[in-house]
């Protein structure tokens, strides 16, 4: 005898009154916060609304292969360059303030991003 395996969607917004109706589709959204792509799977009760309301603001959206470059907190639209101060003064490199850190007995570690607060003793000093 054949066997065939049936996948049944459930809606995962949890029943509260009436069952769920319709067969729940994913529907899949990327969180602001972290930038992660996430899915939810909603029945017609409840993709319905959620379509809806992405749609009256779907007509303002773009490809997502076009990137956006917002103007940072200094004015300026785009990364800033490597090296280069938002007042025109140069910035140290993360070697430079580590070797000082070092020498001045401040414990930080070799790799990753050296710490803000580490940054700010660095340039008061200098």
């Amino acid at each position: 005898m054949a066997q065939r395996p049936v996948v049944r969607i459930e809606c995962d917004i949890p029943a509260t009154k009436k069952p769920h109706k319709g067969v729940a589709e994913p529907f899949e959204y990327k969180d602001p916060e972290t930038g992660e792509l996430r899915v939810v799977d909603l029945c017609d009760a409840h993709g319905g609304p959620a379509r809806a309301a992405v749609a009256k603001v779907a007509v303002y959206s773009r490809p997502a292969s076009q990137q956006v470059t917002l103007p940072t907190a200094n004015g300026r639209s785009g990364p800033r360059a490597r090296g280069g101060a938002s007042n025109g003064q140069s910035t140290a490199s993360s070697t430079q303030i580590r070797e000082w850190a070092k020498a001045e007995g401040i414990p930080v570690k070799d790799r990753g991003r050296v710490p803000a607060d580490l940054v700010l003793r660095y340039k008061a000093a200098h």
